[in-house]
């Protein structure tokens, strides 16, 4: 018991060491000034002076994106500014407008070197103090203390500086009806110019958050909810890419083979896909080359197959000469006197074309349709046995014959 007691006790006075460490500055106990950072606690963000921290306004192309975006802008700075590359570091300022920014922090590379050295393990989130104060749309928050005057204008806008310069910008605002505000929130110690101001102008001036949602139109001032954590200054945005470069490097060329190898493989079937299509087209042209030069001298060719049959057929038929069976009642005149002979019984006797007779004859058995068979085939016919099988009732066999004049004319 007396243990718990110590460490209640120890995060008592801690918590309440970082208040006095903060309360005096008027932006709460998450925030610590930069000049007693040597304490901070690793949840505490640290505040810089957002004099030397300014958000600038910039021109740049709606469509540019990512890192040429942030190229331009800092161009544009070193022109405007008149400083080297190296002399200024610059954080893009997204607020709530995702990635169409247009408004940078700017901030002096050596002064920024030594705000992160002052920082125990160099873990804590740093902002310009102008961003740590609570904002709304149609609100001015303002801090003022005896080291100087920090300004929120709104959710994308704000500054810091001496209270005389920071002054003389607010008389303008409130001068401008398009920037005017409907309600000047006061954090930390009153500023008497200001509040003298704001009543010349009819604004309402305010100590409490809660007390601006009474205003009709606004809402309640909140801190760190428009996009500020983005801004954090305690690392280079370049030695971060430099790191995330070197932990990339040693995985380039293993990358750079596997893409190689994708790039062969499907090259290699892309040639073989040609090289089966330049196939495929020699033999269909040679196709049709035979087929133009046998089958279908004239007209166009659509259907290879079905035109070399009919083509086929033709040509049978037409070979055939008046003596060597014309058509398919020869036939059935030829083979009758055979099949009356050898004792089978003609069934059923057609023909499709007119030059093949197809025959269902009955026999007494298997042998004696083979016999049958042979003595058609033996006497210039062509014999096509489509199938055999017994009868029903197991006494004969039936067989399907095909049959066409092989030319030979002989006598049956």
């Amino acid at each position: 018991m007396d243990e718990i007691c110590q460490r209640k006790g120890r995060i008592v006075r801690r918590n309440r060491h970082l208040g006095q460490k903060t309360a005096s500055h008027g932006f709460g106990r998450q925030f610590v000034q930069i000049a007693e950072a040597s304490d901070v606690d690793r949840r505490q963000i640290v505040l810089v002076p957002g004099a030397a921290v300014p958000l600038l306004a910039l021109d740049l192309p709606e469509k540019l994106r990512g890192i040429a975006r942030e190229q331009v802008a800092r161009r544009q700075l070193q022109d405007r500014l008149s400083l080297g590359a190296d002399d200024i570091e610059m954080r893009p300022f997204h607020g709530l407008n995702g990635k169409g920014w247009h408004q940078v922090l700017v901030a002096d590379t050596e002064l920024l070197q030594t705000w992160r050295s002052q920082i125990p393990r160099g873990r804590n989130v740093v902002l310009p103090d102008y961003l740590a104060l609570p904002t709304a749309n149609g609100v001015w928050a303002v801090h003022a203390d005896n080291t100087g005057v920090s300004v929120r204008l709104g959710p994308d806008d704000g500054f810091g500086g001496q209270a005389d310069a920071a002054l003389a910008a607010l008389s303008e605002g409130m001068a401008d009806p398009d920037q005017k505000p409907k309600c000047v929130l006061m954090v930390g110690e009153p500023w008497p110019e200001l509040v003298a101001l704001a009543q010349d102008n009819n604004v309402t001036v305010v100590e409490n958050a809660a007390d601006v949602a009474k205003i009709e139109g606004l809402e309640v001032p909140t801190v760190l909810t428009h996009g500020e954590l983005a801004c954090n200054l305690s690392r280079d945005p370049a030695l971060v890419r430099g790191r995330l470069r070197n932990q990339i490097k040693p995985w380039r060329w293993p990358v750079a083979l596997l893409m190689i190898a994708i790039a062969l493989w499907t090259a290699s079937d892309l040639l073989e896909i040609q090289r089966l299509r330049a196939e495929r087209i020699a033999i269909q042209t040679a196709t049709e080359q035979v087929v133009r030069d046998v089958f279908v001298p004239n007209g166009p060719i659509l259907d290879v197959r079905s035109q070399v049959q009919q083509a086929e057929a033709a040509m049978r038929q037409s070979s055939v000469t008046d003596n060597e069976v014309p058509n398919a009642l020869a036939l059935f005149e030829r083979v009758g006197v055979t099949i009356h002979g050898s004792g089978a019984r003609m069934l059923r006797a057609s023909s499709l074309d007119g030059t093949r007779l197809d025959l269902l004859v009955e026999t007494s058995g298997f042998a004696a349709a083979d016999a049958l068979t042979s003595a058609l085939a033996g006497n210039g016919l062509e014999i096509l046995v489509v199938g055999s099988r017994r009868t029903q009732d197991g006494a004969g066999v039936r067989t399907e014959l095909q049959l066409i004049s092989t030319g030979q004319g002989g006598q049956l």
